[in-house]
């Protein structure tokens, strides 16, 4: 039963996040690029397991595996980053595909940011390049020189990226959890302070809810840009 409220799901989004992160950097640290990978069912199963969409959110980490797959292999090619000792020469590892899809398991919880818009840039600049620098640090990867440069242009690449892989994430859950708007009950109150939040609950709301007993999950459920 999926009875997890969204400061729970947050928490252990962030933490299977963290921690699937450690284990993917320092497998290949060691020499053991595959536990990362490897891993990737447990946390997978662990967000799907409490997820109010698993099967949208499971469309969209098949997604999110051949969109990191493409665009981190587009990036090492253009020579904007390299993997040292890496066979595959010119083709993104597994266990950095893996850590963008670890890294979508954070979406749902920074839904409340998207209606700001520049902080929602902002937070992509940040986030997206992080994870890449921390690599370079321990040396598993390596940005190109100067660093400052390419940080710079790969910040500005995930600002622009941020909102298409939500619009992605969107069309995922939209497409196996489709809007049914009888379902919807009318008569219920949602306090919201913004029309982003409006649009919150559809996704959890079952038909047979009245409004003199209201679904409680409607404010729990994920936003789904329209």
């Amino acid at each position: 039963m999926r009875n997890l409220r969204f400061a729970g799901r947050a928490g252990l989004s962030f933490f299977s996040y963290n921690v699937g992160w450690w284990v993917c950097a320092f497998g290949v640290n060691y020499g053991y690029p595959w536990l990362g990978p490897a891993s990737l069912p447990l946390w997978i199963g662990l967000h799907l397991r409490f997820s109010p969409t698993p099967k949208g959110e499971l469309l969209f980490f098949t997604v999110l595996t051949a969109l990191g797959f493409a665009v981190d292999s587009a990036l090492i090619r253009a020579g904007l980053f390299s993997i040292p000792g890496d066979g595959l020469g010119l083709w993104a590892p597994a266990w950095l595909v893996a850590m963008w899809i670890l890294l979508g398991f954070t979406f749902e919880s920074l839904l409340p940011w998207r209606p700001k818009r520049w902080a929602f840039l902002l937070i992509g600049m940040v986030s997206g390049p992080l994870t890449y620098i921390w690599c370079d640090a321990i040396k598993i990867m390596e940005y190109a020189r100067p660093l400052w440069l390419s940080v710079l242009v790969h910040a500005l690449l995930w600002a622009a990226l941020t909102p298409l892989l939500f619009r992605i994430r969107d069309f995922c859950l939209m497409a196996l959890q489709p809007i049914v708007p009888a379902a919807i009950p009318i008569s219920v109150s949602i306090p919201v302070q913004s029309p982003e939040l409006a649009r919150l609950g559809f996704l959890e709301s079952p038909a047979s809810a009245t409004p003199e007993e209201p679904d409680r999950r409607i404010d729990e459920a994920p936003s789904v840009e329209r």
